[in-house]
């Protein structure tokens, strides 16, 4: 029962957390700078899907270093960022693919400093996002605007 509640507090930080990027990502899309917070939020997510995604090129966070707690949790929501990442849209007629995907990560790991990605392709970022938001924490997401 203790770990379940543990389990869940996890999720429901880690959903938490990609609202905030899902708000900062909004930032972007309107032409916007993130502030703070949506930065580091841009940052920390930059990182976290590079961790999750097997097929995301040498990447290496600026930090030099991958977080051994971030590892283990990219291993827990790995099934749902997979699963996010097949049930939306691409604004292309082809899936997301390698170089895109790196752009993104990338673009996020910059806090949104440099934007690598088109607006059609933050867009799709925000939808990914907030859907894998959903995803991790039913009741902790919320849906996006953006479609």
């Amino acid at each position: 029962m203790m770990v379940d509640l543990v389990d869940d507090a996890k999720m429901f930080g880690v959903s938490a957390k990609f609202r905030g990027v899902c708000s900062a990502l909004r930032v972007l899309v309107s032409g916007g700078e993130p502030d703070g917070f949506q930065k580091n939020d841009l940052k920390w997510a930059g990182e976290m899907f590079c961790t999750m995604d097997w097929k995301c090129s040498d990447y290496e966070s600026s930090s030099g270093r991958t977080d051994s707690g971030m590892v283990v949790l990219a291993t827990k929501v790995r099934p749902k960022f997979y699963s996010a990442l097949e049930s939306v849209k691409f604004p292309h007629p082809y899936s997301p693919d390698i170089d895109f995907r790196d752009r993104f990560y990338r673009t996020l790991e910059l806090g949104g400093d440099l934007v690598l990605v088109s607006d059609a392709e933050l867009e799709w970022g925000v939808r990914f996002v907030d859907r894998l938001s959903v995803a991790l924490y039913p009741l902790g997401g919320y849906s996006s605007s953006v479609e």
